[in-house]
């Protein structure tokens, strides 16, 4: 009876200082995006939890991984503009997540054309100092060729009558 009691306890002692598992959180970002030289292209992404988390989950940090040109240069102020901390109880006690929004941002400027891979981790927990990672995506960004503006013959035919104008008005000048 005794030795019953002590295992029963014991049991109960374990169940309750057993460490809870960490709720799984799910990173999704778009595969890949693609632009012009000289424009700027989003990737868009979402963050969720499992139905058993009701804790609060801190977006500390975003860190990027790119293989491609130094040209191309990131702009995380979309992610810095995400709620810090994301409450994770929606209508009727479900979980709720960021929804789709943009994370980052890239300004390809004159970035050679050619597809390149990289990632995002996002990096948070349960605090504001949490740097646990969340999650990794990788992504792929293809730059296209900007096209060359060309100007229009009126264009031209205008620059061509303005300088014609201006050695006309010097030569003038220059008789007097």
């Amino acid at each position: 009876m005794r030795f019953a009691r002590l295992l029963t306890i014991a049991a109960l002692l374990a169940l309750v200082l057993s460490p809870v598992p960490a709720a799984a959180v799910s990173f999704t970002l778009e595969d890949s995006e693609a632009g012009v030289q000289g424009t700027t292209v989003s990737f868009e992404g979402s963050i969720t939890t499992d139905a058993g988390d009701f804790d609060p989950l801190f977006l500390n940090a975003i860190h990027f991984t790119f293989l491609g040109p130094p040209q191309v240069i990131f702009d995380d102020l979309p992610f810095f503009n995400l709620p810090p901390e994301l409450s994770f109880t929606g209508a009727g006690g479900r979980p709720t997540g960021t929804g789709v929004q943009v994370f980052f941002e890239l300004f390809l400027g004159a970035a050679a054309p050619g597809t390149y891979s990289g990632s995002a981790t996002i990096l948070g927990g349960a605090n504001i100092d949490d740097q646990t990672e969340l999650g990794t995506q990788d992504f792929s960004l293809t730059i296209r060729p900007g096209q060359v503006a060309i100007p229009e013959p009126s264009t031209l035919l205008g620059l061509a009558l303005g300088l014609g104008g201006l050695v006309a008005a010097r030569r003038l000048k220059s008789r007097r």
